[in-house]
């Protein structure tokens, strides 16, 4: 008698290929929380975290100065000015304990990139406004002078290229040693994050009502005109299919050729956010009404009323479960699965009246930032309004299996098709899942051991051997029956 067998791979956790409708329980742990400091201020620009190699990297914006004062034997009132600071801090995941900070001298305009190197690129909007790049043991490299400010995280290329649009309506590539390669001019400013596909193509849109095409050498390669705003980052299937939203509350799929596949018009008024893909080529979209599901064809699946404080940037984990900001919705249905908890805190409000300074202490709406990032190893990151950054374990969770589960593309957030895995990503290279024995091949490190894991139910796992990694492909074979009709598989590192 045969078994059917469904392989599962997991990053630490497990990453489902074949699977869509199983829905687990939800009950994730507050794994660790970096509180907000009074000083800070709202965190209306929504920067939210990115993950790299067992590294959080968030950002901090915070007022000093800004007070008055009596000077002088007449008691003249006198003002010092209001300054305003960013820092990139690093973060261990596994602990939540400090790693480094680094003072930006002015405040983030940008959630930080990583590149595969480890490099982190943020840009900053005070004055001097500059776009930082920072290795990975929290050492500024160099940074680039930006004219205008910068809300466009910058998307990476393979070659260590940065790309970015700007409020003065160009667009730039700048190389991996802090130099301006190229800058191409759209007619409006562009202020969300480009994205590049597995030919190097890069896509943007802007203000102008366009959508734009851009070879890595600066070269306009199609224009799309989406007839409004593009008010979000797209997403890219696969099939190299491009997935954007625009001001009209419209999702528009475009062939890799820039022509348009289809148009659907989501519940609605207001923009719309960045679509994420999940397995089986669902694209889930938000609207100020609530969250989309669309097939790869244009057809709406269902729609869900969500709260409209959330983020408009959905990503997907495992089984196409879905989180919003703080909260994890079942992809089949749309159905709210649980809301982890934020509280609402304190921070500190400096302004200027005609003759002095002021200071108080407010409790700045609750909201959650850009895009909730899933770790390799299934934690769930997300910030608030106050500058909070909070670490959700979920048990058996991970990252969907499809080409641009989240917002940035990774958990690195550098908007590349073609984005090598993080130091704890297994790849699988092949395997059999219908016939026995079962088999599978997987990338491994040298001197490191491999768990290979079963289960009939998600829930309970048992170990069925071991592989010892050699720095290359690593082949598993099981010759045992299949116990159950349906059996999942995941691959372990072993810490």
């Amino acid at each position: 008698m045969k078994f059917i067998k469904f392989l599962l791979i997991a990053y630490f956790t497990i990453k489902c290929t074949s699977t869509f409708g199983y829905c687990q329980s939800i009950e994730p742990l507050l794994s660790f929380k970096i509180d907000s400091q009074l000083r800070v201020f709202e965190n209306r620009d929504k920067l939210s975290p990115s993950v790299n190699n067992d590294i959080l990297y968030i950002v901090e914006n915070y007022h000093e100065g800004g007070y008055s004062y009596l000077s002088g034997s007449n008691l003249e009132t006198k003002t010092r000015s209001r300054d305003d600071y960013g820092v990139l801090y690093a973060y261990n995941i596994k602990t939540g304990k400090k790693i480094w900070s680094v003072d930006l001298k002015s405040p983030a305009a940008t959630s930080p990139s990583i590149g595969d190197d480890g490099n982190a690129y943020i840009a900053t909007k005070g004055w001097p406004r500059k776009l930082h790049c920072i290795d990975k043991s929290g050492n500024p490299l160099w940074s680039y002078s930006l004219s205008e400010k910068v809300y466009s995280t910058p998307a990476i290329g393979k070659d260590g290229t940065l790309y970015f649009g700007s409020d003065d309506g160009l667009f730039y590539a700048v190389n991996s040693n802090g130099a301006k390669e190229w800058s191409y001019p759209a007619d409006g400013i562009i202020r969300f994050s480009p994205v590049i596909g597995s030919d190097g193509t890069i896509y943007f849109g802007s203000n102008d009502d366009n959508f734009y095409a851009v070879s890595p050498e600066g070269k306009l390669k199609w224009k799309y005109y989406s007839a409004t705003d593009v008010k979000g980052s797209a997403a890219i299937g696969a099939d190299g299919v491009i997935y954007f939203c625009t001001d009209d509350t419209k999702l528009h799929a475009l062939n890799p050729n820039g022509e348009s596949k289809w148009v659907l018009k989501l519940f609605g008024k207001g923009s719309s956010g960045t679509p994420a893909i999940g397995s089986n080529d669902i694209i889930y979209a938000v609207s100020d009404y609530g969250i989309h599901a669309v097939d790869k064809n244009g057809n709406q699946l269902w729609r869900k009323r969500i709260d409209n404080n959330l983020a408009r940037n959905p990503s997907v984990g495992f089984n196409n479960i879905i989180v919003v900001g703080n909260t994890i919705l079942s992809g089949i249905t749309g159905e709210i699965l649980k809301i982890l908890p934020i509280k609402k805190d304190t921070i500190l409000l400096v302004y200027e009246s005609p003759e002095e300074w002021h200071q108080s202490e407010e409790q700045p709406d609750i909201y959650t930032g850009a895009g909730t990032v899933i770790g390799d190893n299934g934690n769930i990151y997300f910030s608030d309004s106050s500058f909070n950054y909070y670490c959700y374990k979920v048990p058996e969770f991970g990252i969907a299996d499809s080409s641009w589960p989240m917002l940035g593309a990774n958990p690195s957030r550098n908007s590349n098709f073609n984005s090598s895995p993080g130091d704890d990503q297994i790849k699988i290279t092949s395997f059999t899942n219908d016939v026995i024995p079962f088999s599978i091949t997987f990338e491994s490190k040298s001197a490191s051991t491999y768990k290979i894991e079963a289960s009939h139910d998600l829930k309970k796992w048992d170990a069925i051997g071991e592989a010892q990694g050699t720095g290359t492909a690593v082949k598993f074979t099981d010759l045992r029956e299949a116990l159950f009709q349906k059996q999942y598989y995941r691959v372990k590192k072993v810490e």
